[in-house]
């Protein structure tokens, strides 16, 4: 039987926005943990701001976060979820699919790059009262339907929220270790 891995993707802000750290939780079909890889932080100089400007975000979650965490998984994901939209443009750099999971009052939120416009590809379990929308890079729109063979059905959709959680508790807990061993 083959083995399906979904890999959540995200970043989070420290030291009052003077670093980021990214993490891959790459966990099975039931959203339980197999690994995760997080990044040590990334603390953009004044001048890489200046010089990259609205596009630094972007950089660092594709080229400094997502392809180096996704390169060290032990396994390789079947899926990659996200819900920021810079993560978006990382599907160009990597062989699997690649989707951004939203509610539907964060269409806001989806990347520039995202297909399909509008309201986009809601994912639904039965529970009525939660949908999710999934969109996917514009030159990937087979993703959309790739992550819907691998989500539908069984899994809850609250559960596949619930891993950005873990992602940025568990962030928090070794930015948190990191900073007391240096104030040793």
């Amino acid at each position: 039987m083959d083995k399906s891995f979904v890999c959540f993707l995200d970043t989070s802000t420290f030291d009052e926005g003077a670093a980021i750290r990214g993490a891959a939780l790459l966990t099975d079909s039931m959203t339980e943990p197999v690994e995760f890889r997080c990044t040590s932080p990334v603390h953009p100089t004044q001048l890489q701001r200046t010089l990259w400007g609205d596009r630094l975000i972007a950089h660092i979650a594709t080229h400094l976060v997502g392809k180096p965490l996704l390169d060290a998984l032990g396994a390789s994901p079947s899926l990659v979820i996200v819900r920021k939209p810079e993560f978006v443009e990382l599907r160009a750099l990597i062989e699997m699919p690649l989707v951004q999971l939203l509610r539907k009052d964060e269409l806001a939120m989806a990347s520039p790059f995202a297909f399909p416009d509008g309201e986009g590809e809601p994912l639904t379990n039965g529970d009525t009262n939660l949908s999710l929308i999934i969109k996917a890079h514009r030159q990937f729109q087979g993703d959309i339907q790739t992550a819907r063979n691998l989500l539908g059905g069984d899994s809850s959709l609250t559960s596949l929220l619930d891993p950005f959680d873990r992602i940025a508790n568990s962030l928090t807990i070794v930015h948190q270790q990191e900073a007391g061993k240096g104030q040793r």
